[in-house]
């Protein structure tokens, strides 16, 4: 059997050919015939045996005919566990229907910033590619009109039951027409899924083309609570520990990477206009981003950094001086220490000093002045990048 004998659009197929496949898999075979002649379905299929192909084939062959009803919601709606499984989707929906006109695939997920997720949800699309927690999120807040809804994949259906998304689920097929065609891709086919399959499907054909996994009961599973990602990443230190040349390796790129960056704005501001001055504020500079990249990366406080635009809007204020206090320690005793070896070195080499040490409290003055100087400009950039 061949694709051609599938009786998909001459224009899927055609997408077909340009990736390469020319016969389909067996979980294809016998999933797409049924879901073109209009059945629910679940289907039992292992990860890598084409079952994206197998229902999103039907799918954009959905969309090569006019829609029964009107409107700018969704013909097809794709649910998945996970955001990388749906960023498959995606791509295989653009892949296959490349060929279709005006054929608008939309990915709804966690991590994406709301406002981009309301501008794409606001114009038409066909098919939607969805995370149910994110997806119920903009349900609630009217923004999802699934009046022209037919199709309704749920992808890897096991993985959310597992994951507890399967009352989310069970909300977002409720907020659907009940004339849609539901289909259920599975690992296994067991109790929990014919319950699930119960709820959601009508006389559903049943394909199994891959073998029953077996049950590891030897599996001890912890559910672990943290307070915010800082403690999280703790926990994550000890319970998956670096080894220790990775650790020291880390460490070590770290201080070399810190001290170049401290020595460099020193430097390259004395070496090119020769003014101790700007020698120290550029050093001081140094220290506010040095500061503020160990900060980020070994969680000193919070893993949002020295400034935290969330922090100052929740007049978390005694956050940010803290911070401040530390930063002007950290280059008072950096400059000290600098001011330290100075007078050594030249004291080694018979050096007169003034004994007025004005000189020295203009350094450590300036040293300061440029660490906040540095603070402000992170301040700067975080609010120009909106990043919280």
């Amino acid at each position: 059997m061949s694709f051609e004998d599938l009786n998909l659009n001459p224009s899927i197929i055609k997408a077909i050919q340009d990736a390469g496949y020319t016969t389909p898999t067996p979980i294809q075979k016998q999933a797409i015939p049924e879901l073109l002649s209009g059945h629910d379905i679940m289907a039992s299929a292992q990860t890598g045996t084409g079952k994206t192909a197998a229902f999103m084939l039907p799918a954009l062959h959905l969309l090569a005919t006019p829609a029964k009803t009107p409107g700018r919601g969704p013909r097809v709606l794709v649910l998945t566990p996970t955001r990388e499984l749906a960023l498959q989707v995606s791509e295989a929906a653009l892949k296959y229907g490349k060929y279709l006109p005006r054929t608008k695939v939309v990915s709804i997920l966690g991590g994406m910033p709301y406002p981009l997720q309301n501008k794409l949800l606001s114009q038409p699309v066909d098919i939607l590619v969805a995370t149910p927690g994110r997806l119920i999120d903009h349900i609630q807040r009217g923004r999802i009109d699934f009046k022209r809804l037919e199709m309704l994949v749920l992808d890897e259906a096991d993985r959310m039951l597992d994951m507890g998304f399967i009352d989310d689920v069970e909300t977002i097929a409720a907020a659907t027409p009940a004339t849609r065609q539901t289909l259920l891709f599975s690992a296994t086919l067991d109790g929990a899924i014919d319950k699930v399959a119960a709820k959601l499907l009508k006389s559903p054909k049943r394909i199994q083309v891959a073998s029953q996994k077996a049950r590891l009961d030897n599996i001890e599973q912890r559910l672990h609570y943290v307070d915010d990602m800082s403690h999280k990443n703790r926990l994550l230190n000890q319970l998956l520990p670096p080894t220790t040349w990775e650790r020291h390796r880390r460490t070590y790129s770290h201080l070399v990477g810190a001290a170049l960056v401290i020595f460099s704005f020193r430097l390259i501001p004395y070496w090119i206009f020769n003014d101790k001055i700007l020698h120290f504020l550029g050093g001081g500079i140094a220290i506010a981003l040095v500061y503020e990249y160990f900060v980020l990366n070994f969680n000193i406080q919070q893993s949002d950094g020295i400034i935290s635009l969330k922090s100052i809007r929740d007049n978390k204020a005694g956050y940010l001086v803290t911070n401040l206090f530390l930063l002007v320690f950290f280059s008072s005793f950096f400059s000290v220490f600098s001011e330290l070896y100075e007078f050594i070195s030249k004291y080694a080499a018979g050096y007169q000093f003034d004994s007025s040490g004005f000189d020295t409290w203009l350094d450590i003055l300036a040293n300061i002045t440029g660490a906040l100087l540095g603070y402000f400009l992170i301040w700067l950039w975080k609010y120009a990048t909106k990043k919280t």
